[in-house]
C-alpha cells in the first residue's frame, strides 16, 4: 500500500505511520485525512496487528525542539486527551 502523504509499514506487530508534509509541517490537508483513514483501517483489519500495539505516528519533519512551548503543550494535551494549558503571549 503506497500513500502519497505518509509512509505506512506493519513491523512486528504494530502499524507504523510517519507524516510525510515536511514543506507544509506535516499540516492536515484532505489527502493526509484520506490517507491516515486508509492506515488506520489496514491495521484494523490485519490479524498481525495486536491490539495492545495499537498504532504509532511519527513525524518526520517535525521535532519538539524546533516547536515552541505552546506548541509542544498543544500537542501534549491534545494525546492526553485534556484541554492545552498554554503560557505564551
Amino acid at each position: 500500500m503506497t500513500f502519497d502523504t505518509l509512509r505506512f509499514e506493519i513491523d512486528d506487530g504494530v502499524g507504523r505511520i510517519t507524516l510525510r508534509r515536511p514543506d507544509n509541517a506535516n499540516a492536515m490537508n484532505p489527502t493526509l485525512a484520506h490517507e491516515l483513514l486508509e492506515a488506520a483501517i489496514a491495521c484494523d483489519v490485519d490479524p498481525a496487528v495486536r491490539l495492545e500495539s495499537q498504532m504509532e505516528l511519527e513525524s518526520a519533519a517535525i521535532t519538539e525542539a524546533a516547536i515552541g512551548a505552546d506548541g509542544q503543550e498543544g500537542i501534549a494535551a491534545f494525546l492526553e486527551k485534556r484541554k492545552p494549558m498554554f503560557q505564551g503571549r
